[in-house]
C-alpha cells in the first residue's frame, strides 16, 4: 500500500511550525524558569556557630596546594593548568571539609576553616571550568556562578554567595574578610600563600588588607591631580568598613549612609591598614573605583596599571 507524499510546500510549512514550537518552549523557558537552573542557589542550611569547641582543623592538604600551585610574582597567580592534571589533590582536601564537625571547632577555627573552604571551593570551581578568561564566564545566568551548588561543607552544600556573605560575613562580621577571601581574578585580593588556622588568622587578616592596599588594584593614590582609585571593592561593600556596620547586606547594596559617609568611612579604615595613610583622614580629593575581572592565571597578566 503507498501513502501520498507530502508536498514541498506542505514540507516547509511543517519545518516551520517545528522551528516556532521550539523556539517557544525555549522562551517559556527563559521567562518563566520552567526548567531547573544549574544557578539556582541550593536551599541555605544554617550553622549553628553557637556551638564550639577547642578542637583545630587540620589544613595541610590546603597548605600543600598553595605551596604547589601559586606563583607571588607582583600578586599571587594560579597555575591552573598544572593544578587541573593533579586535580585529585584538591579534591581530596574537599572531601575533609565535607565530613568536617564545625561544632567542635573553636571560634578562631570556624573562621579559618570557612576562609580556607571559600578559596579551594573557588579554584575547584576554575579548575572544573579551565581554561576560561575570567570566572564570570562561567555559569549560564546573569549572576555567574556564584549562585551555583558548589562548596559542601559539613554534609552540606552552599553556594559561593552563602558561603562568603552568610556564613563569613554575616557571622565573623569583620570587614578584612574581604581581603582574605579570593575570587579568582587579578582585582581581587591574593590568595594567600599560607593556609588559615587558629593560631594565625587575626596575623593573616591583618596582613591581607594591608598587602591589598598597597597593590594600585587596592589604593592608589595620584599625586599629580590628588585623586585615589579603589577597588570595587570599597564601593559594593562601602557599609561594611563603617563603624555601625551590620553585615546584612547584600553585594552594591549600600543603603546604610550617604555616598560620602560611606567614603569617609572607607578612607577611615584604609588610613589603619595602610602605611603612611594618615593623610586621608583628611583627604578631599575625587575618588574613582576600578576592578579587573581577568583570571589570576599563571598564563595571562593584569591589566591594572601601575601608580603614577
Amino acid at each position: 500500500m503507498s501513502f501520498p507524499t507530502p508536498s514541498t510546500n506542505n514540507l516547509d510549512r511543517i519545518v516551520i511550525s517545528i522551528i516556532g514550537a521550539c523556539l517557544g518552549i525555549i522562551l517559556l523557558v527563559i521567562f518563566f524558569d520552567i526548567l531547573p537552573d544549574s544557578d539556582t542557589p541550593p536551599p541555605f542550611v544554617p550553622i549553628d556557630f553557637s556551638l564550639t569547641g577547642e578542637d583545630t582543623f587540620n589544613h595541610d592538604a590546603w597548605q600543600d596546594i598553595l605551596d604547589e600551585y601559586i606563583v607571588v610574582t607582583d600578586i599571587a597567580r594560579i597555575d591552573y593548568t598544572r593544578l587541573r592534571d593533579h586535580h585529585r589533590d584538591l579534591n581530596d582536601y574537599l572531601t575533609t571539609l565535607d565530613d568536617a564537625d564545625l561544632s567542635i571547632l573553636s571560634r578562631e577555627e570556624q573562621l579559618a576553616f570557612l576562609i580556607n573552604a571559600y578559596n579551594a571551593y573557588t579554584l575547584d570551581l576554575v579548575v572544573d571550568h579551565y581554561p576560561t578568561k575570567s570566572i564570570r564566564d562561567i555559569g549560564g545566568g546573569i549572576s555567574g556562578p556564584w549562585d551555583m551548588p558548589q562548596a559542601k561543607i559539613a554534609g552540606n552544600i552552599y553556594s559561593l554567595n552563602q558561603l562568603e556573605h552568610e556564613l563569613l560575613r554575616r557571622e565573623f562580621k569583620d570587614p578584612r574578610i574581604h581581603f582574605s577571601v579570593n575570587c579568582a581574578s587579578y582585582g581581587c585580593p591574593d590568595i594567600g600563600g599560607t593556609a588559615f588556622t587558629s593560631m594565625n588568622v587575626e596575623d593573616l587578616l591583618n596582613d591581607g588588607a594591608r598587602r591589598f592596599l598597597s597593590h594600585p588594584r587596592g589604593f592608589m593614590y595620584n599625586r599629580a591631580d590628588n585623586t585615589i582609585r579603589l577597588s570595587s571593592i570599597f564601593k559594593w561593600f562601602a557599609d561594611d568598613f563603617s563603624s555601625q556596620a551590620t553585615f546584612e547586606n547584600q553585594p552594591g547594596v549600600t543603603d546604610l549612609f550617604s555616598d560620602e559617609e560611606k567614603e569617609q568611612e572607607v578612607l577611615t579604615f584604609i588610613s589603619i591598614h595602610l602605611d603612611g595613610g594618615a593623610f586621608l583622614d583628611t583627604f578631599t580629593g575625587d575618588i574613582t573605583y576600578d576592578y579587573d575581572w581577568s583570571l589570576n592565571d599563571t598564563a595571562t597578566s593584569s591589566i591594572i596599571p601601575s601608580p603614577k
